[in-house]
């Protein structure tokens, strides 16, 4: 078994910015040397959220700091970038460059209205968006040249230079947020990423949609899930429930805040229906508090061993062949972020490794 570890510059705590980027970078320098096989970064924009605006100059650093662990971002918004696909392009190609094949890209379409606002791309045409910039990228990085004709994207054809340093294929990841997603990603035969931020059966529907689509388009079996989620380990059962319950209330009420979803603004959305029903349920404090048991369920909590049994639940119920876990999130302390993902590493990592 894969297992990565992500960093999300999630600063609800509020410290200073520069401490929060010098201690999430410390970090993610120890995951080479404690055995991870992959580092993964976010994309966010203009909030305490998550402080990462560019995954790929973040993965550039890491690809500098090590030699061994693979790079992945999840996900980098592809319609933030609209309407230049080929720099997006351009940057993956480099980074690949940079750290000799080591990157895994991940990608999806963002839901977050202060960044579609404040990057100036409508929200009302992401899915469109996402479609053409994510057709024109996928052909971009396996062929070297950039070009398409859609509504919203429009490059004519150009080479790219550095010229891709390997294919692409089984490197790419797509955050599916509905069904709907399912088709495209299996007609371009890529792989689904499981995000856990609704309740359980929403997501086993979402992966048996894309199992369907994939072996209907393709005539073969889909290749299994990068399933990523947030664990809290301690040696003490009654101590991990108690403060792991705290880590999370503070890493949710961070997504909550971010996407405004005590708001009504997603209801008329035809192409964002998963979170408007999400925004519906949680508008409520009975709904929320449902909400909030809900995604605590999905998110490992206890001692190693039980944090370990219910990781390889989670690969059993989504055909997992990935796992990318995160120990800093929320409001939680460098050193608290450091002593989860030490634990973790020593006590979890070697046993799913082995699976």
């Amino acid at each position: 078994m894969h297992v990565g570890i992500c960093f999300p510059f999630m600063n609800q705590g509020e410290i200073d910015d520069t401490d929060l980027m010098s201690g999430e970078l410390a970090l993610g320098e120890m995951a080479e040397g404690l055995g991870f096989d992959s580092l993964w970064v976010f994309e966010h924009h203009f909030s305490k959220y998550i402080v990462s605006p560019n995954p790929l100059q973040l993965l550039s650093y890491f690809a500098g700091r090590t030699s061994r662990i693979q790079l992945g971002t999840m996900v980098v918004v592809i319609p933030w970038h609209q309407p230049q696909p080929v720099k997006l392009a351009e940057q993956v190609i480099l980074l690949d460059h940079l750290c000799k094949g080591r990157f895994l890209l991940g990608v999806g379409r963002g839901v977050g209205r202060i960044e579609y606002e404040n990057l100036a791309v409508d929200q009302g045409a992401s899915k469109e968006i996402f479609v053409e910039m994510l057709k024109c990228l996928a052909s971009a990085l396996e062929s070297g040249v950039c070009e398409y004709d859609g509504k919203h994207v429009k490059q004519p054809k150009i080479q790219i230079r550095p010229r891709p340093r390997g294919s692409f294929k089984e490197r790419i990841f797509v955050g599916v947020g509905s069904p709907e997603t399912s088709p495209l990603i299996a007609e371009l035969r890529m792989g689904m990423l499981v995000v856990p931020q609704k309740p359980l059966p929403a997501h086993v529907a979402d992966v048996e949609s894309y199992q369907k689509a994939y072996r209907d388009v393709n005539d073969e079996d889909a290749p299994p899930r990068l399933v990523t989620t947030m664990l809290y380990l301690d040696e003490d059962e009654g101590r991990a429930k108690e403060l792991g319950r705290e880590a999370f209330d503070h890493y949710l009420d961070a997504i909550i805040d971010h996407y405004e979803f005590r708001g009504t603004h997603l209801k008329d959305s035809p192409d964002n229906k998963t979170f408007a029903a999400m925004q519906e349920l949680i508008s409520s404090p009975e709904g929320e508090k449902q909400w909030r048991d809900q995604i605590f369920e999905l998110n490992p909590v206890g001692t190693p061993k039980q944090v370990r049994d219910q990781l390889m639940d989670m690969v059993q119920t989504f055909g997992a062949g990935r796992l990318v876990v995160g120990a800093r999130y929320g409001a939680m302390s460098m050193k608290e972020g450091e002593r989860n993902m030490r634990l973790f590493a020593e006590k979890v990592l070697p046993d799913l490794q082995k699976a």
